[in-house]
């Protein structure tokens, strides 16, 4: 295997997709390795092996995929024949000079860390719930952080309350947005036609999960509130359904079916979007707003800000981190503030251009790929520093 030295030589990671975010951590590997040609990349996740054919044919740019490898089979294994796949992930893990982990609670990572090989490892942790993550989690979640040589987080409000919670303190490194995909150059009336909306009428847009955590309920405040002032506007939500608390799903589902009873027309349900379709519906919206209290990043409202949409989200968290000054803010679980200042932005169109125009900057300079990539890459070349290589 070759060895990194001062820059020159390759180095080889081994990559672990997380599952809801799959899609994302294909492409982060391929701009790594698009940006910096000494660093080869391969991903391994049991998700992965199921990317749609319309991801495929948005990742073409950049070749072909990144190569899927047979520790996926042996993590697999990690439950009935537990020595063996420890034996596997040793060696697989010494063939590369770096495992990159994402998700500290898989059986996968689980074998990875439990190998007696030298190979350095780091861990992004991404999960705002460790806000109310129980003590055997905590304890489970120290054992992993205190095997890896750096943790990384997406945002400093993760950074403090991961501190808080495990007692290290991680490097921030924020998610970046893939550019090619979502951007504002996509026209707003093919976008309309696309989705059989009203070419002429205000449209905002919500996206996200029917869970607690991304609080729905004030999502449908806010529209009812709006619809009483505003009979023209149009909301699009596009959801994703919570399979852990099937309940509180369903109780969200009736009031949304009540609600498009009331509305009609004028509010479009759309369940799990594709990842190529995304942009359109972004692209398609005047305004884009979450009610969710609880993020370590928010893709979502990145993405929508690449869009170039205004944004309106809570005041909690990491939202700030990633808004900026680029949005407005208010206070969580406030219905009424949500629909004031959203009637306040569609009812200004200079303020909205503004808006636009700090959405597109904002994330253009802050979570570019190419700056992203290089920070992972530098970090890489430090972690192998101090070990060594």
């Amino acid at each position: 295997m070759s060895q990194y030295t001062n820059g020159h030589a390759e180095i080889k990671v081994l990559f672990q997709g997380i599952d809801s975010l799959h899609h994302y951590y294909v492409i982060l590997p391929k701009y790594i390795e698009a940006l910096n040609k000494e660093v080869k990349i391969e991903v391994f996740a049991p998700a992965l092996l199921e990317i749609p054919k319309e991801i495929n044919l948005v990742l073409k740019r950049y070749g072909k995929l990144p190569s899927l490898t047979s520790l996926a089979r042996s993590a697999l294994l990690s439950q009935k024949v537990e020595l063996l796949a420890k034996m596997i992930a040793k060696i697989e893990a010494s063939k590369y000079h770096l495992v990159h982990l994402n998700e500290p609670f898989i059986n996968s990572t689980k074998v990875l860390i439990s190998d007696a090989s030298k190979t350095p490892k780091i861990l992004t942790f991404h999960d705002s719930n460790i806000i109310n993550y129980h003590e055997k989690q905590i304890t489970e979640l120290k054992h992993v952080a205190g095997k890896t040589t750096a943790v990384v987080v997406p945002s400093t409000w993760l950074k403090n309350l991961f501190y808080e919670k495990v007692g290290l303190k991680p490097l921030v490194i924020p998610h970046c947005i893939d550019l090619a995909i979502f951007n504002p150059f996509i026209k707003r009336s093919w976008a309309r036609s696309y989705l059989g909306i009203s070419k002429i009428k205000k449209i905002v847009l919500w996206n996200g999960r029917l869970d607690p955590d991304k609080d729905p309920t004030t999502m449908i405040d806010t529209i009812e509130l709006i619809a009483k002032e505003d009979k023209e506007l149009v909301f699009v939500l596009n959801y994703r359904i919570n399979y852990y608390d099937p309940n509180y799903t369903m109780k969200i589902l009736k009031r949304l079916e009540k609600l498009k009873g009331v509305l009609k027309d004028r509010l479009k349900l759309i369940r799990n979007i594709p990842l190529h379709k995304l942009p359109i519906l972004y692209r398609a919206a005047d305004l884009y707003f979450t009610t969710s209290p609880l993020e370590s990043f928010s893709l979502a409202t990145a993405e929508a800000m690449a869009c170039g949409l205004p944004v309106i989200v809570p005041k909690s968290s990491a939202l700030p981190e990633v808004v900026g000054d680029a949005g407005l803010y208010c206070s969580v679980g406030d219905s009424r503030e949500f629909a004031e200042n959203i009637l306040k932005v569609l009812s200004d169109e200079k303020l909205s251009k503004y808006l636009s125009y700090k959405s597109l900057n904002r994330i253009f300079h802050n979570f570019h790929p190419a700056k992203i990539s290089k920070r992972y890459v530098d970090l890489y070349k430090t972690v192998l520093g101090c070990r060594g290589y």
